[in-house]
C-alpha cells in the first residue's frame, strides 16, 4: 500500500539522517582536539550513542525493506500464477513457453534481488543531493542560479536516453525467451536428439540464440555507460 511505501521511505530517510549525524559528531569531535570545550568521555559517549542509533536504524530499515519486498514478490507471483492457471488455451498457443519461464524467473528475480537495494540507493542519493545543494547554496548563493539549467539538461538527456534503452531492454527480454524455450524442448527430447545424432545442431542453435541475446545485452550496457559518462561530466561542472 501507499502507507507502507511512505513508511519505508521515512525509514530510509531516518537511516541516512542517523548516519549523517554520526559523521557530524566526528566533525565536532575533530574541531576540539585539545578537549578544551568538552571531555573525551563526552565525545566518546556521543560517538557511541550516534553509532548505535545509526546501526539500529540500518537494521530496522533493511529488515522492513526485505519484508516488504518479499511480500510484494509473493503477491506478484500469486497474481501471475493465478493469471496463468486461468488463461484460455489460445493464450498458450500464441505464447512461447520460454516467455512464461522468463516471467517467473528473471522478472521476479529483479523484484527479489534489485528492488531493495535500489530503493535504499534512491533515497540515499536524493538525500545526499539535497544536502549538497543546500550546502553549496548556503556557501555560494549564485550557484543556485545554475541549478535549473543543470536540471533542464538532465531532463533532456534522460528523455533522449529512455526510449532507446526501453526498446533495447525489450529486445533483450524477447531474445532471452527462445533460449529458455529451446533449453526446455532440448531436455524433453534429449533421447531423440541423441538417437538422430543432432547434438551439434542443437548446440549451434543454442549458441546463435545466446549470441543474439548478448548483442542486446551489450547494447544495453553501452547505453548505460553513455548516460553515466554524460551525467558524470555534467555533475563535475
Amino acid at each position: 500500500s501507499c502507507l507502507t511505501f511512505l513508511l519505508l521511505c521515512a525509514l530510509n530517510v531516518s537511516n541516512q539522517a542517523s548516519d549523517l549525524l554520526n559523521r557530524a559528531w566526528v566533525a565536532v569531535w575533530s574541531a576540539d582536539p585539545e578537549y578544551l570545550e568538552r571531555s573525551i568521555t563526552f565525545y566518546v559517549g556521543g560517538y557511541g550513542l550516534t553509532g548505535a542509533v545509526a546501526v539500529a536504524m540500518g537494521v530496522v530499515t533493511v529488515l522492513c525493506t526485505m519484508l516488504y519486498c518479499i511480500r510484494a514478490s509473493r503477491q506478484l507471483h500469486s497474481n501471475l500464477l493465478h493469471s496463468i492457471m486461468h488463461a484460455p488455451m489460445s493464450f498458450f498457443d500464441t505464447t512461447p513457453t520460454g516467455r512464461l519461464v522468463s516471467r517467473f524467473s528473471k522478472d521476479l528475480s529483479l523484484v527479489d534481488r534489485r528492488l531493495p537495494s535500489l530503493m535504499s540507493n534512491v533515497v540515499g542519493i536524493l538525500l545526499s543531493c539535497a544536502i549538497a545543494l543546500g550546502t553549496m547554496g548556503f556557501a555560494t548563493p549564485l550557484f543556485l542560479v545554475s541549478v535549473p539549467i543543470l536540471l533542464a539538461i538532465f531532463v533532456v538527456l534522460l528523455n533522449y536516453y529512455r526510449p532507446g534503452v526501453r526498446d533495447v531492454k525489450r529486445l533483450e527480454s524477447i531474445s532471452r525467451t527462445p533460449i529458455y524455450n529451446h533449453f526446455s524442448e532440448t531436455l524433453s527430447g534429449l533421447a531423440t536428439i541423441r538417437a538422430f545424432r543432432a547434438t551439434s545442431r542443437f548446440e549451434l542453435d543454442n549458441s546463435c540464440m545466446l549470441d543474439a541475446n548478448l548483442q542486446s545485452w551489450y547494447t544495453l550496457k553501452a547505453l548505460e555507460i553513455w548516460l553515466t559518462l554524460r551525467l558524470t561530466l555534467l555533475g563535475n561542472l
